[in-house]
């Protein structure tokens, strides 16, 4: 390492995993299991035009925030109880939470989710099967703990 140059702080994604609420109160979570990539929505919000005959040139303004697809991809687990219910589940526009948590269960993010599809593919000779399941999203996550 060169001289005056500290080393990373970098989060490993190593160890962190996927839980699904049940909606009840208080809410338990349980981890999806065997998942190997989160990809969070990003946040868009699309211009408005509101340049009008006295404009010095072209005007925007913000409109509402959007999410692009929340996807979580795992390893299919035949006969899983929470694999299977998130399947029965797609298509959905009932939100629930999910979290994405660290190893010491003590930092992370809850999103509200609504499952838009759940599919398996990788059916191929020395392969392993996939599932992926794409999800709405509403509203920003809400940051766990702190870190």
């Amino acid at each position: 390492m060169a001289s005056g140059v500290s080393p990373s702080a970098a989060q490993i994604a190593n160890d962190w995993f996927f839980q699904r609420g049940d909606g009840g109160s208080p809410e338990v979570f349980t981890e999806v299991p065997e998942v190997s990539e989160v990809i969070p929505g990003a946040a868009e919000a699309p211009d408005i035009d509101v340049t009008h005959l006295r404009s010095d040139g072209s005007e925007t303004k913000p409109g509402k925030s959007t999410f692009a697809t929340f996807t979580a991809n795992m390893n299919y687990i035949a006969g899983n109880a929470v694999q299977a219910a998130m399947e029965t589940e797609a298509p959905s526009s009932t939100y629930r939470n999910y979290r994405v948590m660290d190893p010491t269960n003590a930092f992370g993010f809850q999103y509200a989710l609504a499952i838009a599809t759940f599919n398996r593919a990788g059916f191929v000779v020395n392969g392993k099967i996939q599932a992926t399941a794409s999800f709405k999203q509403s509203g920003k996550p809400t940051k766990i703990g702190a870190a």
